[in-house]
C-alpha cells in the first residue's frame, strides 16, 4: 500500500517525537503487587524462603526469586492454555515449565549442598558415608 507524501511525512513526524523508554533494572521486591502474577510470585518466594529456613544468602535469595518468578509464569501459562487460550503455544508452555523445573532443581542443589569451604572435615566425611 502506498501512502501520499503528506501522510508519510506526518508519520515520520510522529515517530520522531516518540521518546525511547528509559530502561532500569527492577527486582521482584520492587513490584507493587497490583498484578496477580506479582502477588503469586511473592507468595512463592515466601513459601520457598520458609521452607529453606528463612535466613538466605544473597545467592540463595536470587535463586528463590528466579524460581518463584518462573513458577508463577509457568502456572499462568499452563492455566491459560488449559482454559483454551491458543496464544500460549505448547512449545512456549513446555519451555517455561522446563525453565521453572530447572530453577527449582538449582535452588535445591544450592541449599542441599553446602560449599566445601564452609564444611569441616568431619562434615565432609559424614556426607561421604565414611
Amino acid at each position: 500500500m502506498f501512502l501520499p507524501t503528506n501522510q508519510v511525512d506526518e508519520m515520520r513526524g510522529d515517530a520522531s517525537r516518540v521518546q525511547p523508554a528509559k530502561l532500569r533494572l527492577i527486582e521482584l521486591s520492587q513490584l507493587d503487587g497490583r498484578t496477580r502474577a506479582a502477588r503469586r510470585a511473592r507468595e512463592i518466594v515466601s513459601q520457598l524462603s520458609a521452607e529453606l529456613g528463612g535466613k538466605l544468602s544473597p545467592i540463595q535469595n536470587a535463586a528463590v526469586e528466579r524460581a518463584a518468578a518462573l513458577l508463577a509464569l509457568a502456572e499462568d501459562a499452563r492455566t491459560r492454555r488449559l482454559a483454551g487460550d491458543e496464544a500460549v503455544g505448547l512449545n512456549d508452555l513446555v519451555r517455561i515449565d522446563g525453565s521453572a523445573d530447572r530453577a527449582l532443581r538449582r535452588l535445591r542443589s544450592i541449599t542441599a549442598n553446602p560449599s566445601p569451604s564452609s564444611m569441616t572435615l568431619r562434615d565432609y566425611l559424614r556426607t561421604q558415608g565414611a
